[in-house]
């Protein structure tokens, strides 16, 4: 009886706390109800999978298959402009919300446990962030998606292990040349024996045309990781 009083005491409290601050949909802006995480429950339903991680031939793979080492790429959603991806990915970058990276790299991580994927990996290595645009924004996404992940799969990040060295210029509004030109050389790996024939999976929030997680894999080589899975919140290649 006094368990039973004590979840009822705490319902009481979250729904009173609920209705003085409310909390909403990260994509509806609908108050979210006791339960709720982040998302709605109708958004959470409605969020454009791609399921590419049951799809070993998948598009996000088949764009980045040029490394040797690189054995499996996926990405939870479907980026389009002005869609639900980009609306998540905005609300992390620009307002302020690591904790919704987080959740949304725990979402995706229990999807991936649901569907059983193999998850032989040692080490995840989230895209580095340049410290300057680090200290501007005050976080990086990539890892706060990746430390979601790895609580889901309890599998380690290490944040240390590679580092972008050069200070690029934003991707946003480049063309796919231009993009690849932009990062060319852009990491470095500080601890390769961290990485000596570990199984990497390297995480970015999201990947359009893949030029970024491409040269960070390229740089792997050179320290002799035994092999390469990389995955996304969201990816635009289809």
């Amino acid at each position: 009886i006094l368990a039973w009083m004590i979840n009822y005491v705490k319902t009481l409290f979250v729904d009173f706390f609920s209705t003085v601050y409310p909390t909403n949909c990260a994509i509806c802006a609908e108050i979210l109800v006791t339960n709720e995480r982040h998302l709605c429950t109708s958004c959470l339903l409605s969020l454009p999978k791609t399921n590419y991680h049951l799809q070993l031939a998948n598009p996000l793979f088949q764009a980045l298959d040029h490394n040797p080492l690189l054995v499996n790429a996926f990405c939870f959603l479907h980026y389009n402009h002005g869609g639900t991806a980009q609306t998540l990915l905005h609300r992390i970058k620009y307002q302020n919300r690591p904790d919704l990276g987080t959740f949304l790299g725990e979402l995706y991580g229990k999807d991936l446990l649901a569907d059983h994927l193999d998850v032989d990996l040692d080490v995840i290595i989230p895209v580095p962030m340049h410290r300057q645009k680090r200290k501007q924004r005050g976080y990086n996404q990539a890892e706060n998606i990746a430390e979601g992940i790895s609580n889901v799969l309890d599998i380690p990040t290490s944040f240390n292990a590679v580092i972008k060295s050069v200070n690029t210029d934003s991707q946003t509004d480049r063309s796919k040349m231009d993009r690849w030109q932009n990062v060319q050389n852009a990491f470095r790996v500080l601890s390769p024996l961290q990485l000596y024939r570990k199984k990497v999976l390297i995480v970015d929030d999201v990947i359009t045309t893949g030029a970024t997680v491409s040269e960070l894999c390229d740089e792997l080589i050179n320290c002799d990781v035994e092999e390469i899975t990389v995955c996304s919140i969201a990816s635009g290649i289809k």
